[in-house]
């Protein structure tokens, strides 16, 4: 089965792209044999029996996409987006980042959020804090530590772990009062703020949806599985730049 990938070269054309599609931002286990191709050609091949495909999109932001659907070979496609949860999933809403976001100024506030089993290293991690200290940055930071294994078993992200401990030296106190770095930030309610002015993302497809709703340009740092391609479709429709 692998051999139908070999010598593919290094961009497809795929129906519902504007431009080739470079092979590795597709998702890595579609190139795994054994898992990830079989079972994605599986289901391809049974979409063909389905009456219809319901997706959470917009002509308005896919029309290319949607109308390569049409070609009757397909089972068509129907946009039912954009679906987006305007309330917050959490039982609380942290109070002081509210009550931050109201002091600063209109879009001159950064946020960095990077999903809820999205992290970064170590040094990913460092190199991000020195930017947005030496660059006086207004910043919302959704911070999650690396995963790691403990007794043979992955934790996931800020399992009993300090995220103090992750950032340089004493870059708490430094940014104080023009930055806050927390492990949960309420993701619609920030995007919602007026103060918010651009948003680094992982680009999975509910955080495009709802910067879009909300008016905010993403910066793309997608990380694993359909995320990449996101960040490729994002550039194609013009929502976003890669930082």
């Amino acid at each position: 089965m692998m051999a139908e990938l070999e010598d593919s070269g290094t961009e497809w054309v795929m129906p519902s792209f504007v431009n080739s599609v470079p092979i590795q931002v597709l998702p890595t286990p579609l190139f795994t044999q054994e898992d990830g191709y079989a079972a994605t050609m599986k289901l391809v091949k049974r979409f063909k029996d389905v009456k219809g495909v319901i997706v959470n999109t917009f002509m308005e932001m896919e029309s290319y996409a949607l109308n390569s659907f049409l070609d009757g070979e397909t089972p068509p496609v129907y946009p039912v987006g954009p679906v987006v949860s305007l309330t917050s999933r959490a039982h609380w809403s942290p109070k002081h980042i509210v009550t931050w976001l109201d002091d600063q100024p209109a879009s001159s506030a950064v946020f960095l959020s990077f999903g809820s089993m999205g992290s970064l290293s170590e040094p990913q991690v460092r190199e991000i804090a020195f930017e947005l200290q030496n660059g006086r940055f207004r910043f919302l930071w959704s911070l999650r530590v690396p995963q790691k294994k403990e007794n043979e078993k992955m934790l996931g992200p800020n399992d009993s772990r300090n995220i103090e401990g992750f950032l340089p030296k004493g870059f708490l106190e430094r940014t104080s009062g023009h930055g806050i770095v927390c492990e949960w930030i309420p993701k619609v309610e920030v995007l919602a703020h007026k103060a918010i002015g651009g948003f680094i993302s992982h680009c999975g497809w509910n955080s495009i949806l709802e910067s879009l709703w909300f008016g905010v340009p993403i910066v793309t740092w997608p990380l694993f599985a359909e995320q990449q391609l996101n960040a490729f479709k994002g550039d194609e429709i013009g929502v976003q730049e890669r930082w």
